[in-house]
């Protein structure tokens, strides 16, 4: 399969969360104390650690969320924000390209260099897709810079949970401004030989005995850039590596209704499935449904990664929304739903981005012919040769 496609199957919930949760002033706050520039009095207190450790990340999420949104439906207010932020942004976007909302020395300070830097990226990756003309040139602005700073080669151990790191490479390069050094940083400065081999191999400590950062559903997040190593350059290892780890998480941290049995703070044996612990985050199922979409586009007969993507969205991306107030957290199994929240989390800013591009999941699309993913009222306009 070439490619995947949408239909027309509106998404209400992310316009209205993403409207009423942060002013776009409150959004670029840390851009602009980054840069240096003044911000509009009164505005709300930064949010402890969402805001406060991982600065950028709330922009991030309100352009991972808009963007996927708009390439389906038009949304004036929505696409007004989103081109305000990417414009302020691009206001304090410093002369080396630098554009994230902390300064370049603190990138190893919590998560921001994996965490943040990957919702940025993903968030104008998505705004660069719906049409907004300054975010790609941002990006390979800023990666110019980041492809050859000098924080490199310290960046998987001291930057939290720093396999995060690898996302933001592999899906920049697929982009339009994509040079070959954005998958070159990430094999010299971040690829894991060892591994690769363990996951290879089936090995159950390559998920929860990761040795040098928490074991997490955030893994995955490492196991999609693998499978985009393979993508762009047929190195059958990459694929080895990424089949292993898909079969390690179904088969051994994968709760019955799809949810990612594993989180980090605790200890999770294989097939644990607590039902009482951190698990079944909102996150874990975006990251599993978008790794899947990739084996779907390799393999599209096997019906098993677009079952995997359908549970994800029906079972955890669904049933976490709350309407027009916010996101919850865990898609619990047992006892009451968690409360919503709208405090940028990462399980709303993911949450978003799952739901903003729901339509990409329906159909896709090969040379000769189209693929129904998911039976849900839609439809699809689509050309083959001379016939739509």
């Amino acid at each position: 399969v070439g490619a995947y496609v949408g239909s027309r199957l509106s998404a209400t919930v992310p316009p209205a969360v993403l409207l009423a949760s942060f002013s776009v002033d409150e959004m670029l706050r840390p851009f602009r104390e980054r840069a240096g520039k003044p911000n509009p009095p009164n505005l709300r207190k930064p949010i402890d650690f969402w805001d406060t450790d991982l600065p950028g990340s709330s922009a991030g999420r309100f352009l991972m969320g808009a963007g996927n949104t708009l390439r389906w439906q038009d949304h004036p207010e929505l696409r007004r924000r989103m081109d305000q932020i990417v414009d302020g942004i691009a206001e304090c976007r410093s002369p080396n390209g630098y554009i994230m909302a902390y300064p370049e020395d603190t990138i190893f300070y919590n998560e921001r260099g994996a965490y943040t830097r990957s919702w940025l990226t993903h968030g104008l990756i998505e705004a660069g897709y719906a049409g907004n003309p300054k975010a790609f040139p941002l990006l390979r602005g800023y990666y110019d810079w980041f492809d050859n700073c000098p924080y490199l080669p310290e960046l998987l151990r001291r930057a939290g949970q720093g396999v995060q790191g690898m996302i933001p490479n592999t899906r920049l390069y697929f982009t339009p401004v994509g040079r070959p050094e954005d998958l070159q940083v990430i094999q010299r400065y971040f690829q894991e030989n060892y591994w690769l081999k363990q996951l290879a191999g089936r090995e159950d400590r390559a998920v929860w005995r990761y040795p040098y950062d928490h074991p997490h559903n955030y893994l995955l997040t490492s196991l999609e850039p693998y499978l985009d190593q393979y993508r762009a350059t047929g190195e059958k290892r990459y694929l080895d590596a990424s089949l292993g780890g898909w079969e390690l998480y179904h088969d051994k941290w994968e709760h019955v209704g799809g949810t990612i049995a594993i989180c980090e703070g605790d200890t999770y044996p294989p097939k644990s499935y607590y039902l009482h612990r951190h698990t079944g985050e909102l996150c874990g199922s975006v990251f599993w449904a978008r790794f899947n979409q990739r084996f779907h586009l390799l393999y599209p007969d096997q019906e098993k990664y677009v079952g995997e993507i359908e549970k994800s969205i029906y079972n955890a991306g669904l049933a976490n929304q709350a309407g027009a107030k916010g996101i919850r957290y865990h898609a619990n199994l047992v006892g009451r739903k968690d409360a919503w929240a709208a405090i940028n989390s990462c399980c709303e800013g993911q949450g978003t981005r799952l739901l903003g591009s729901l339509p990409e999941y329906i159909y896709s699309t090969t040379r000769d012919g189209v693929y129904v993913n998911l039976f849900a009222a839609s439809s699809i306009r689509w050309r083959l040769g001379e016939h739509s």
